[in-house]
């Protein structure tokens, strides 16, 4: 399966819904009003594409999954081929699996970055070093957790509302 067409009046695309699949490319129709990772860890998949009217989401450079308002956001293509990858300014939170195992080896967070959700950043085995930037307050349970080569973490902050024990594990 390449490429991927979803039916109008679909609702919800849930968590591990496409897992490992070979889907390159996915159409998303209007109706979805809920994702949750449905594409976590689909290292093929290079990008989603909308079609409909009415979107609940919305995309960013035409493959990038985001919320209508552009401050969530919930899915960067693990197929596709970038090193570096800057997360657009105005994003206020990185979804659950969003940059999940892919080839990145340069992350750059937005300074409007407020939350990070659990496991957001994870097996993205080519990463080096992240930088934190003051704004974020919430980071969830094991949100950049599983990246091996992750060698260097530097958080600008003096303040954080929520951060937990295990944000970095294994």
């Amino acid at each position: 399966l390449m490429n991927l067409n979803l039916n109008l009046g679909i609702k919800a695309l849930m968590g591990n819904a496409f897992t490992a699949s070979a889907v390159r490319w996915a159409k998303i129709p209007a109706t979805i009003e809920t994702y949750n990772w449905a594409f976590s860890a689909a290292p093929f998949l290079e990008g989603i594409e909308l079609y409909g009217e009415g979107f609940a989401f919305g995309t960013m450079d035409e493959d990038m999954l985001v919320s209508s308002d552009e401050k969530v956001f919930f899915h960067y293509p693990a197929g596709r081929r970038d090193t570096s990858f800057t997360v657009p300014s105005g994003i206020e939170t990185l979804a659950t699996h969003c940059i999940d195992q892919t080839g990145l080896e340069e992350l750059n967070l937005p300074f409007s970055l407020k939350n990070v959700c659990a496991y957001a950043v994870t097996e993205n085995n080519g990463l080096t070093g992240l930088t934190i930037p003051a704004s974020v307050s919430v980071i969830d349970a094991g949100a950049f957790a599983y990246n091996s080569a992750l060698k260097e973490v530097y958080f600008y902050g003096n303040y954080y509302e929520e951060f937990s024990d295990d944000l970095f594990d294994g």
